[in-house]
């Protein structure tokens, strides 16, 4: 599922130090199914693609609102530090910041 995409069935949390509506349907679902988050970001090498695969991400044990947001906080805080690293992978049409926050 992507997680870097705006939706209007989503939460408002910082990416890149702007608000950007976040879809909160990956931990949800990852809550109610006892089943990991593993992020994974494919990347161009050597005329090809690689996968990377990311070990599962902890989510908040709680589960009351302010949790959902924090998760989402810190999922996009992860997409943000891939993008940093490489940014040259990062090929973006989509208006991540189209909805008001």
């Amino acid at each position: 599922m992507h997680m870097d995409q705006s939706t209007a069935n989503g939460l408002p949390v910082p990416f890149f130090g702007r608000p950007a509506w976040t879809p909160t349907g990956p931990v949800v679902l990852a809550r109610r199914s006892g089943a990991p988050i593993l992020p994974m970001f494919m990347y161009h090498r050597n005329g090809g693609h690689r996968l990377a695969i990311q070990t599962p991400y902890p989510l908040s044990q709680r589960t009351d609102d302010s949790t959902l947001s924090e998760d989402l906080q810190r999922l996009s805080g992860l997409i943000e530090q891939v993008v940093r690293a490489e940014p040259q992978e990062w090929y973006w049409v989509h208006r991540r910041w189209k909805q008001p926050s």
